[in-house]
């Protein structure tokens, strides 16, 4: 049945009982299933994007020796746009694959085009939504996969690192999720408002901050007028998709003088649940508003002022196979950038100062959430008294006898989480960055803050004559509930917590660019950093024991209220401030063979602190891992990560061949991944943030153009990475505590099954081998009025998992796409495809599978189960004036 209605978020789950669940790909009933043979496959392609007044947005690979990304000087004031022009003519970008560093570049606010991109498709023919989807239909993006968790939220991953591993930055301004399953930084930016995206497959740059990789968005600048005199510009676009009744709408109005520009947006984004490939309602219903403003003056010829503002209101988001819903976000962020040319001993100096927060409120009160979660509760409580075969799965039934005891709950948990930041970056440089010795030193600041809460609250069902479904659960409140008088209600409440956390980090950086000759180019820098980091008292508090099934430390004063420091490395040692200092240097070269053939070879080596959520995270539901319900605990004695990251690549770039290939390697001392105190297959599961002596990534990015004639370009592009945890067995959670207990840990040995851990393991979250094939058929003018382009996106299955953690293989797939435009004339724009052609019924493997195994594993029909969604038609007009 379709809704129009608008979902309420839904929220939190949480007792101590916790058990872990994964899933296959499955068919409708829930079953598992193997992925059906689509046949030839096809793929995105590269593509040029209309924006907003100022030109058109395209998708290329960036060389090394171009400009590194926010912190770059602004270009000298430029007249205002006219409107845009007609996409650019299918080219291929540098090949992806033969650089660490991906560039999405756009026009410059003169509205001269950028360096065309592959296809020339604009950014409406992706049918991206959020800029996370974006990099996720480009094949310009090669070692970036996206976590899809709504059509508005998806969550990047370079080259197997996740966020906090890898810095995200709008214009420059560092942004952190305030909670790692319900929040991404790129949710915040519409790709019709983004200039350009530099995304750093690695440590190879020291001017954006501390970080393993780096995403940094450019979004459109203020205009400038070209006549001479004011100038006025607008665009309406409007955009259509049938699977989900998905619409979104977009106003650019833009004004310009000579010396001066103002550019104000506003789209709204609203959607209803979807259609899987086997006719399943998905619940991912979702409304976003979204403002956009940028303000430029130029005070004289050197000096330029740069103001932006980014305001977003998002409501009633579904997750599905996540424990809570967003009732309420609400984003805002101002920058402020100060370019002076011609200061003193600097041929460039630029100011950054920014602010940036975000508060967000969510529940478990929607009718989808409230049936998975209730499940979810049910045998979270029933797994402890369930039998387990030899593989460590609960048996429902023995000799068709139900083992189950009959629980039932209704839940009503809500969540509330926001974070902060604040900071400057002042960044001096010496030549032009083109053709002579550059330098940028400078130094930085960003104070972040982080809080969330999770308020646990569900009830133990009844029958009428006051009996409970399933053994009746003791409380605080009510010790002995079988005495509670029928119309009595028992409530079981808990309260987890990121608790108040902030922040501070100073560092200064030098880099430097260095052309020898015409064939070789070298790039260079080092950073350091202090790292101080403070919290509030931690603490779980609630009316049931806390200490029940995943853990029961002995002796216990108070089984009611956890200061989960007894699951750190040292529980001796509760000190909630942290220092670290970080330091970082890189160094690359680019060769160039031959006119067509490019080698690039890059060294970088990269520390980085513990975030706020690793350090100080007290028992919230987050969904980190691939069940998408673990009870996640922190530990405020990690160590920082420091990686070495190795990358070599070669292009090959001619008017009819364009190809590239790059291999990488990286090791990763202490670094920081997980341990399971308990797996769980149906209910909820536990981890604590811990480090591991070494962890290696490893992987292959390939890209491939050819232009066979002047209307028809094949394309290719694959993307792997492999993860392991080379040093997985150590006993910093299995030996005896302070307190004498000794807790359980998957680094020892498999809390499922209690066979002894594997020495290595394949670290967690690492999405399989991607691969796209396709062509583009267009105009054979110089700049195409049309272009129809068909992909397919082949994705191989995931049998590299972390068995210890609950996380399941997941099943190949392959999808195909057509789409295309039509630029009917300088200011009317139409695009359109169909998205999953087939109906393919599948799901990736860093979805959360909880709803999925839960369905799977019980039969539970009612438990709404989470797959991509089927076909889907789209459509988008855009007209400029």
């Amino acid at each position: 049945m379709k809704r129009y209605r608008w979902k309420s978020a839904t929220g939190c789950l949480a007792t101590v009982l916790i058990g872990a669940n994964a899933a296959t790909a499955q068919s409708p009933n829930g079953t598992p299933q193997a992925p059906k043979s689509l046949g030839a496959p096809v793929v995105p392609i590269p593509v040029e994007l209309p924006k907003v007044p100022g030109g058109d947005l395209k998708l290329v690979k960036q060389p090394i020796d171009e400009p590194p990304p926010t912190p770059q000087p602004a270009a000298p004031a430029a007249p205002a746009p006219a409107p845009a022009p007609a996409p650019a003519a299918p080219a291929a970008p540098a090949a992806g694959g033969s650089s660490s560093t991906v560039n999405v570049s756009g026009s410059d606010p003169s509205g001269a085009a950028a360096p065309t991109a592959g296809g020339g498709q604009p950014t409406q023919a992706l049918n991206a939504t959020d800029l996370g989807g974006l990099l996720g239909k480009s094949d310009q993006a090669t070692g970036v996969e996206v976590q899809r968790r709504n059509a508005i939220s998806s969550d990047p991953r370079i080259r197997g690192l996740r966020n906090g591993q890898y810095l995200a930055l709008g214009d420059g301004v560092p942004y952190f999720p305030g909670r790692l399953d319900l929040d991404t930084p790129v949710s915040k930016f519409y790709p019709a408002m983004v200039r350009d995206v530099q995304v750093f497959r690695g440590p190879f740059t020291t001017l954006l901050g501390p970080g393993f990789g780096f995403i940094n968005i450019g979004t459109v600048n203020a205009p400038r007028s070209k006549n001479g005199g004011t100038e006025y510009h607008g665009i309406s676009s409007l955009g259509y998709q049938t699977n989900g009744e998905q619409y979104n709408a977009l106003q650019v109005v833009s004004a310009a003088g000579t010396n001066w520009g103002f550019r104000g947006s506003y789209n709204i984004l609203q959607g209803n649940d979807y259609a899987d490939g086997g006719g399943n309602k998905i619940p991912a219903s979702y409304l976003s508003n979204n403002f956009n403003v940028a303000l430029g003056y130029d005070l004289s010829e050197d000096v330029t002022v740069d103001f932006k503002g980014l305001r977003t209101f998002q409501s009633n988001l579904e997750f599905p196979g996540l424990y809570f819903d967003v009732d309420a976000s609400d984003t805002e962020a101002y920058n402020t950038r100060i370019t002076a040319r011609n200061f003193g001993p600097f041929d460039v100096f630029t100011t950054d100062l920014w602010y940036n927060v975000s508060t967000t409120s969510g529940s478990t009160r929607g009718g989808a959430k409230k049936a998975f979660v209730n499940q979810l509760l049910r045998f979270a409580f029933e797994e402890p008294f369930l039998p387990r075969n030899p593989a460590g799965v609960p048996q429902l039934a023995t000799n068709g006898v139900s083992n189950l005891r009959g629980f039932s709950f209704a839940d009503d948990s809500s969540t509330r989480f926001a974070e902060r930041s604040i900071g400057y970056r002042f960044n001096g440089q010496w030549g032009n960055n083109k053709d002579e010795l550059t330098l940028f030193m400078g130094t930085d600041l960003n104070v972040f803050g982080q809080h969330l809460t999770e308020n646990i609250r569900f009830e133990q069902l009844r029958r009428p004559d006051g009996s409970y479904f399933g053994t009746p659960i003791a409380t605080a409140d009510n010790p002995n509930p079988s005495l509670l008088p029928p119309g009595q209600r028992n409530f079981i409440t808990q309260t987890q917590e990121i608790p108040k956390s902030n922040s501070v980090n100073p560092g200064l950086f030098l880099e430097g660019m260095l052309p020898l000759n015409d064939k070789l180019k070298l790039k260079g820098g080092g950073r350091i950093d202090y790292v101080r980091t403070s919290s509030n008292a931690r603490r779980i508090t609630g009316n049931v024991d806390l200490f029940g099934d995943p853990q029961n430390p002995q002796p216990v004063q108070n089984r009611f209220v956890l200061d989960p420091i007894i699951y750190s490395v040292d529980p001796t040692q509760n000190n909630m401030n942290r220092d670290f200092m970080l330091y970082a240097g890189f160094a690359t070269a680019e060769y160039k063979i031959s006119e067509e053939t490019t080698l690039f070879a890059g060294y970088g080596y990269a520390e980085r602190a513990p975030n706020l959520t690793e350090l100080y995270t007290s028992g919230p539901f987050l969904g980190v891992l691939q069940t998408g319900t673990s009870r996640v605990i922190g530990d405020p004695n990690l160590s920082k990560e420091r990686m070495h990251h190795i990358d070599i690549g070669l292009r090959y770039d001619t008017d009819y061949l364009k190809f590239g290939i790059s291999g990488f390697y990286a090791m990763i001392q202490d670094y920081i991944t997980y341990d399971a105190n308990r797996v769980s297959q149906l209910g909820l599961s536990q981890v604590t943030f811990t480090n591991t002596d070494l962890a290696t990534l490893a992987g292959t990015e390939l890209f491939m153009q050819a232009n066979v004639t002047k209307w028809f370009s094949p394309f290719a592009t694959l993307s792997y990475v492999q993860g392991i945890d080379q040093t997985h067995v150590d006993n910093r959670r299995g030996s005896i505590q302070a307190n004498g207990s000794r807790l359980d840990s998957s680094r020892r040995r498999d809390p499922s099954t209690g066979s002894a851990a594997t020495d290595t393991e394949p670290l967690p979250n690492i999405p399989p081998m991607e691969t796209r094939l396709g062509f583009r058929i267009h105009g054979s003018d110089p700049v195409p009025k049309w272009q129809i382009e068909v992909v397919s996106r082949i994705v191989s299955g995931q049998n590299a998992i972390a068995r210890s953690l609950g996380e399941i293989a997941t099943p190949g797939f392959s999808t195909i796409d057509l789409r295309g435009y039509y630029q009917l004339n300088e200011n009317l724009l139409l695009t359109g495809g169909v998205e999953n052609l087939g109906d393919r019924l599948y799901r990736e493997h860093l979805d959360p599978i909880a709803a999925n195994q839960l369905r799977s594993l019980t039969g539970e029909g009612s438990i709404p189960v989470l797959f991509r969604p089927g076909t889907n038609f789209f459509f988008n007009v855009q007209y400029k004036y």
